[in-house]
């Protein structure tokens, strides 16, 4: 019975942390590969203007920059449309590729532990009847406080907070400070689509939480109730 229940408790505490990571893995995987959301941002933050770019020019190098980031049979070749790139810059969107890989692994990861446990449970293989708090609530608890503090550190202090990213993203390497005449897509990647990235993931999570939270608070006051029918 012990064993039982420690075994219960980690397939618990796993679900949590599978909903965590499938809610922020998600977040992320929506502004890689929903695009329009970028094209939006041409003429929301006069990107023509400011680049000097036309809007036929930044899509096609936005989507070709794209096209080879998301391809996961490694055989798309790197491209930047008509923009110049150098051999830095590349390296520097390789390693960017690996981390979408790495969001999309996780992703699919966190789906499939969380479908299969969902599956046992409806097919009663597994038991997770719980009176208190959720794996769910705890999952997104722990996360709304993660996201929060990076939210509000990267609202007061954007630039401090995307360089420390870099850093701890890619440990000992400068190519990521791209020079604008040789590598010219960051000329259509300015600061503020990045900040237009950041608000999209956090917002998606948050929606997430507060779903999550005002199901929790449903499921809580339901078994409140039958619990009072069941001591009258």
């Amino acid at each position: 019975m012990k064993q039982s229940t420690v075994a219960k408790n980690v397939v618990k505490g796993f679900l949590a942390f599978f909903i965590a990571i499938f809610i922020v893995t998600f977040a992320i995987a929506v502004p890689i590969l929903f695009r329009p959301y970028y094209s939006w941002n041409i003429k929301l933050l006069d990107i023509e203007e400011e680049s000097g770019y036309t809007y036929d020019e930044i899509k096609v190098a936005f989507n070709e920059l794209m096209d080879y980031m998301t391809d996961i049979t490694g055989k798309k070749e790197f491209s930047t449309g008509s923009m110049a790139f150098s051999e830095s810059g590349k390296s520097h969107f390789e390693d960017c590729k690996k981390l979408f890989m790495l969001d999309f692994i996780a992703l699919g990861v966190s789906a499939v532990y969380i479908a299969a446990v969902t599956v046992l449970v409806k097919t009663g293989k597994l038991d997770l009847r719980y009176k208190k708090r959720s794996p769910a609530f705890w999952g997104v608890v722990g996360l709304g406080a993660f996201v929060g503090v990076v939210g509000v550190w990267a609202a007061i202090d954007f630039d401090g907070f995307f360089e420390t990213f870099h850093h701890i993203a890619f440990p000992g390497k400068t190519n990521w400070v791209f020079n604008p005449w040789e590598d010219e897509i960051i000329n259509i990647l300015p600061t503020e689509v990045w900040m237009s990235f950041g608000i999209l993931i956090v917002a998606i999570v948050a929606v997430f939480v507060a779903v999550i939270l005002a199901t929790e608070k449903g499921r809580r006051r339901k078994y409140g109730e039958t619990e009072q029918r069941q001591k009258s």
